[in-house]
């Protein structure tokens, strides 16, 4: 293989694999595409939050290409486990380095932001509610993590501005 068929093979592996890597969501925030779509001006859901996410039909289209790429210049028939093998290398690397570049810039953040929420899969709440005026149960669970190694405090206040606004 020439060394500008293997350039070729390694941008378009990396394209793909960057492609993909946009559409995950990471431990410790959104996909990384959301933010990318959302500084070129578009929506990555359809419904603020919620509803279709854009994201990955944009970041999708772009994997299927750096597929068709790969299949191209590196012949994924020929050489399928090395492709696999360096997509999950590859994979790991952009996991790794969001994770460290992350709780890096968390640690030397200033005041409050050196807190982080953790575990989003353990949290939820609750509520229960007879009457509109009044929340008769409630009940959260959430965790935060301090990445700065001094000790910081801070309290919770809830406001339901729903009330204040209908009434």
């Amino acid at each position: 293989m020439s060394s500008k068929i293997r350039v070729k093979g390694i941008l378009s592996l990396i394209f793909m694999t960057l492609s993909f890597f946009m559409m995950m969501d990471t431990k410790y925030n959104k996909a990384l595409g959301d933010y990318v779509v959302e500084f070129i001006g578009l929506m990555s859901w359809s419904a603020i939050d919620t509803g279709i996410h854009l994201t990955i039909i944009y970041f999708g289209i772009l994997f299927l290409i750096g597929i068709f790429f790969v299949n191209v210049v590196v012949g994924w028939n020929k050489r399928k486990r090395v492709v696999l093998l360096y997509s999950v290398v590859l994979l790991s690397i952009y996991y790794f380095c969001i994770s460290s570049i992350f709780i890096l810039i968390k640690s030397n953040s200033d005041d409050l932001l050196t807190i982080g929420f953790e575990n989003a899969n353990d949290s939820y709440f609750e509520y229960t509610s007879k009457d509109q005026n009044k929340i008769d149960y409630f009940k959260i669970k959430f965790e935060l993590k301090n990445y700065s190694s001094k000790e910081k405090s801070f309290s919770i206040q809830i406001v339901n501005t729903y009330l204040e606004e209908n009434n």
